[in-house]
């Protein structure tokens, strides 16, 4: 029996992992869910966006973060939902005829990282065997003449190593792996791993591997963008200056919108005539979003003929990108009719639209009450439970297993 699977709101980790929230229902729900979980009954999902929204803001905040990361580790047990950008990436293919693999959002070793997270690390130099000799002959002072000569002692014209080489590599390897340490959140098994492995391979090889899989321990992660928080803090932070953006763009489209309706009621025309001309106005907006957004996820994505997509198009095919869509129409309805909610634009939208990506292929999704309102109000096709407060997960767990083990 498939496991169902459950997805928590960042909020609940940061409630769990926090001593001076851990009431005894608090605890008590989180002893019911590891149960479920070492039963076989459940798998807690983390992604992308809860490691972003888990990253401290300030230094003061490291030791929330730590925690943090550290439940996330302890109920999910590896069990990841794949980055963002490997989710476009694989929709978009699929939107264009092309075939991926069954299950392309679920990475069961860890993998929560994007694909350009590698840009954060400067891991190509590591790995260029030629480079490093080259860097440590310049170092040797001499002229060009032996430059050169001591070169193709140790390298071949194609780069690859020579016996004298490899030697010269390994006597600095305590050096490069002090420096690895450094640069990347290594625990002393990878350590180990690294160095027995760095001259066996070269990018994408064994070596390389190791780094990245340290990344997938999550306590060890954190202790790393710790050490290294003003490199990393501006990548991480992508997700809460989007969504600033976001609101402001909104923002601006209210007072718009505003004004509008300001000049219509001083004609005399009636509020819920200006409201519905509204509605229709949004609707023709959100029902374009595709011809609007799916063109440049395919640019970015590397293809660069996409058919023309119709909202309804999608669920089937590429059931993230049609959720995300929806939500974040969703939302530009809630804050874009005056008349009708008074509710502003929040920073935390854009972060609702991310976390939405994995609601289709989860069987719970935690959310906020104002998200659970708009996905309610958008009526997603699919069979996901929705679950506004996180005390409320274990009975809505209970009765869908119920009506599992009755069916």
């Amino acid at each position: 029996m498939r496991p169902f699977q459950v997805y928590l709101d960042s909020s609940d980790f940061s409630v769990l992992s926090d001593s001076s929230k851990r009431t005894q229902e608090i605890i008590a729900l989180e002893s019911q869910l590891i149960t479920w979980r070492n039963a076989g009954l459940i798998e807690i999902r983390f992604a992308y966006p809860h490691l972003i929204e888990a990253a401290p803001i300030s230094p003061q905040h490291f030791e929330a973060a730590r925690c943090r990361a550290q439940k996330i580790a302890e109920l999910c047990q590896g069990k990841a939902l794949a980055a963002q950008d490997k989710i476009f990436a694989a929709e978009i293919k699929i939107l264009i005829g092309e075939l991926v693999k069954p299950g392309y959002v679920f990475m069961d070793d860890g993998d929560w990282l994007p694909d350009l997270s590698d840009n954060l690390t400067d891991s190509n130099e590591l790995f260029d065997h030629a480079k490093q000799i080259q860097k440590t002959v310049a170092e040797m002072g001499l002229n060009r003449a032996d430059t050169r000569k001591a070169l193709k002692q140790f390298i071949t014209a194609d780069g690859k190593l020579r016996p004298l080489g490899k030697k010269l590599l390994n006597q600095s390897i305590p050096e490069t792996v002090a420096a690895i340490c450094e640069k990347y959140p290594l625990d002393e098994e990878a350590v180990l791993k690294f160095t027995h492995n760095y001259l066996t391979v070269t990018r994408h090889g064994s070596a390389y591997d190791v780094l990245f899989s340290s990344f997938r321990n999550l306590p060890n992660f954190i202790e790393w963008f710790a050490r290294h928080y003003d490199k990393v803090n501006p990548t991480v932070t992508w997700l809460r200056e989007s969504g600033d953006a976001t609101r402001r763009s909104l923002l601006e489209s209210r007072q718009t919108v505003e004004s509008i309706f300001s000049t219509q009621i001083e004609l005399g025309i009636s509020n819920d005539t200006i409201s519905a001309i509204a509605k229709k106005n949004i609707a023709a907006i959100i029902n374009g979003l595709p011809k609007t957004l799916l063109p440049r996820l395919a640019e970015e994505c590397g293809h660069f003929e996409l058919p023309t997509m119709e909202l309804r198009d999608l669920p089937e095919k590429a059931p993230s990108l049609f959720t995300a869509i929806s939500v974040m129409g969703g939302i530009a309805r809630k804050t874009l009719q005056p008349l009708v909610n008074e509710r502003l634009p929040k920073i935390s939208d854009m972060g609702d639209v991310i976390h939405c990506l994995y609601l289709p292929h989860v069987d719970f999704f935690r959310t906020d009450r104002f998200a659970a309102s708009v996905i309610q109000e958008i009526k997603l096709p699919f069979s996901t439970t929705i679950v506004e407060n996180l005390t409320q997960l274990p009975e809505e767990i209970s009765r869908r297993l119920a009506e599992k083990s009755a069916s």
